[in-house]
C-alpha cells in the first residue's frame, strides 16, 4: 500500500550476481585526482521533491523548525549555538577546536540572524591523502548546494547575500567522506562560522520524528552518483557520493524525520576493513571513544550483510557466524534503544535473507519487523549501490513499510513533535 505519491522513472533491476568483491575495494579513489580538484557549486533538485497531490504537502511544512538545546551537552568551547545531529565528538585541529565527524552523513543545523555572509568554519582533517570530503548545504529548505572542496579546506562559504531583515535556516551536510579509519581524527571539523558584526546564531532541530540507520556505505550514501556526476568525472565511491541523497536520507524526507546515520562504507556485523564492524560501531564514536550521547531516536533501521555475504569466501565468514554477529547487533540496538521499533531491512541483493528471518523470529515482542526487498524495482550504479534514482524508489519502499507497521499518525499526527 503506497502512502506517497512520488512519480519516479527508474530502469529495470538487472539481474544481481553474487561478487566475490565489493565494487569499493577497488574504486576508493575518485576517478578524478585530487590534485585537480576545483570546487564548483553543483545545484541539485530539493530532496524532497513533492508532486501537487501529495499528502505530504499537506500535513508537514518541509521549513518547520523549533529552536533546541545543543545536541552535545558538554562541549567545552563554546559551540553551544549550533545542533550537531548524528555522530560528532569534540577535537581540534591546527589549533582549532570544534566538533568532529569521521563518517559521511552528519549534519549541523542553526538559524542565523542579522547577516548577509554566514562562512562555516570546515575543516579537512584528513591530511589530504584521500578524496577530500564534500559538503552540502540548505539555506531555508531551498535546493542543495554542493562543494567539491580542494584538499586542506578550512572554510566554506555559505553565503554572502542573505537577506539581512529576515531569519535563515542553515543545515550542512557531510555529503561524502571516506571513512577509511576508526583510529584516527581523518574527517571533518566544524569550528563554527562567520558572520556578520552583531548577527545571532541559534541551535534549530527539524520538527519530527527522529530515525537511527545502521549499515555500510549502501545506507550511508555511497557511490549514488548521478549521470552529470560520471561524465564531470566524479564517478566513484567516495567522490561519487552523495550523502544527502542516500536511500536512508529519502526515508527521512518523506517521512519527515530527521536521520542519524551510522554507517561505515564496507563493513558489516563481521566484516570491518580499518573501520568499525557494525558491532563496533554501535558502541563507539571512533577507537577507545564510547558512544554514551542519548540520540533518543523513535525508530531503528538496520541494513547490514552484504559484505558479510560478498566476502564469505575470502574472508572465511560463515552464515552460522554472520547469524550469531547479527543477532548480538539487533540484542546491542534493543539494549541501547529500549522499547524502539527495530527494522531489519532485508539486503538489496538478498545476501543472508533467510538467516536474517530466522533471527528475527528469536524476538517474541512487537518491536522487531522484517523488511521484505525481493522485486524492488531499483536501478544501480554498480553492482550493489542505487544510483541516484534507485535511492528514491529504495527510500520510499521503505518508508512505505514502516508507515505500514507504525502507521500514518505516527509519522503525521498532531503528537509527533521532538
Amino acid at each position: 500500500m503506497k502512502y506517497f505519491a512520488f512519480v519516479m522513472s527508474v530502469l529495470a533491476m538487472a539481474t544481481l550476481v553474487i561478487i566475490g568483491k565489493v565494487y569499493y575495494d577497488n574504486k576508493i579513489e575518485s576517478s578524478a585526482n585530487e590534485s585537480d580538484y576545483e570546487a564548483p557549486n553543483v545545484q541539485d533538485l530539493m530532496p524532497l521533491d513533492l508532486s501537487e497531490n501529495s499528502k505530504e504537502e499537506e500535513t508537514f511544512d518541509v521549513n518547520k523548525y523549533v529552536e533546541a538545546e545543543n545536541y552535545i551537552e558538554d562541549i567545552p568551547w563554546g559551540l553551544d549555538n549550533y545542533y550537531f545531529s548524528g555522530r560528532w565528538y569534540p577535537s581540534s585541529y591546527n589549533g582549532e577546536q570544534g566538533m568532529l565527524a569521521i563518517q559521511q552523513s552528519q549534519e549541523i543545523y542553526f538559524k542565523v540572524s542579522g547577516t548577509e555572509n554566514v562562512t562555516a568554519k570546515l575543516m579537512d582533517t584528513t591530511g589530504g591523502k584521500i578524496t577530500p570530503p564534500r559538503i552540502s548545504y540548505q539555506i531555508d529548505g531551498e535546493k542543495w548546494e554542493t562543494i567539491f572542496p580542494k584538499p586542506g579546506y578550512t572554510s566554506i562559504e555559505i553565503a554572502n547575500d542573505l537577506d539581512k531583515s529576515k531569519d535563515h535556516i542553515i543545515r550542512i551536510f557531510i555529503s561524502s567522506l571516506y571513512d577509511g579509519s576508526f583510529s584516527d581524527d581523518a574527517g571533518v571539523l566544524f569550528a563554527g562560522t562567520n558572520l556578520d558584526k552583531g548577527a545571532e546564531v541559534t541551535p534549530v532541530k527539524p520538527d519530527g520524528r527522529v530515525i537511527y540507520a545502521m549499515g555500510d556505505s549502501i545506507t550511508a550514501g555511497k557511490a549514488n552518483w548521478t549521470k552529470e556526476d560520471k561524465e564531470d568525472g566524479f564517478e566513484g565511491t567516495t567522490a561519487g557520493s552523495r550523502g544527502e541523497k542516500g536511500y536512508i536520507s529519502y526515508t527521512g524526507y518523506y517521512l519527515h524525520s530527521r536521520v542519524i546515520n551510522n554507517s561505515f562504507g564496507g563493513t558489516g556485523v563481521v566484516r570491518e576493513l580499518d573501520t568499525a564492524n557494525a558491532l563496533e560501531a554501535i558502541d563507539y564514536l571512533a577507537e577507545g571513544l564510547e558512544d554514551n550521547y542519548d540520540y533518543n531516536p523513535d525508530l531503528v533501521v538496520i541494513n547490514h550483510g552484504t559484505n558479510d555475504y560478498a566476502n564469505m569466501e575470502k574472508e572465511d565468514i560463515t552464515a552460522k557466524e554472520f547469524s550469531k554477529s547479527y543477532k548480538d547487533l539487533v540484542d546491542k540496538a534493543k539494549k541501547k534503544f529500549p522499547d524502539k521499533p527495530i527494522f531489519l531491512v532485508i539486503p538489496f541483493n538478498q545476501s543472508f535473507a533467510n538467516e536474517i528471518r530466522e533471527v528475527a523470529k528469536d524476538y517474541k515482542d512487537d518491536n522487531i519487523h522484517v523488511i521484505p526487498t525481493k522485486g524492488w524495482k531499483i536501478s544501480y550504479s554498480d553492482a550493489v549501490h542505487p544510483d541516484s534514482e534507485g535511492v528514491k524508489a529504495a527510500g520510499e519502499n521503505i518508508a512505505d513499510a514502516i508507515v505500514d507497521e507504525l502507521g500514518e499518525e505516527f509519522f503525521f499526527g498532531e503528537n509527533t513533535k521532538k
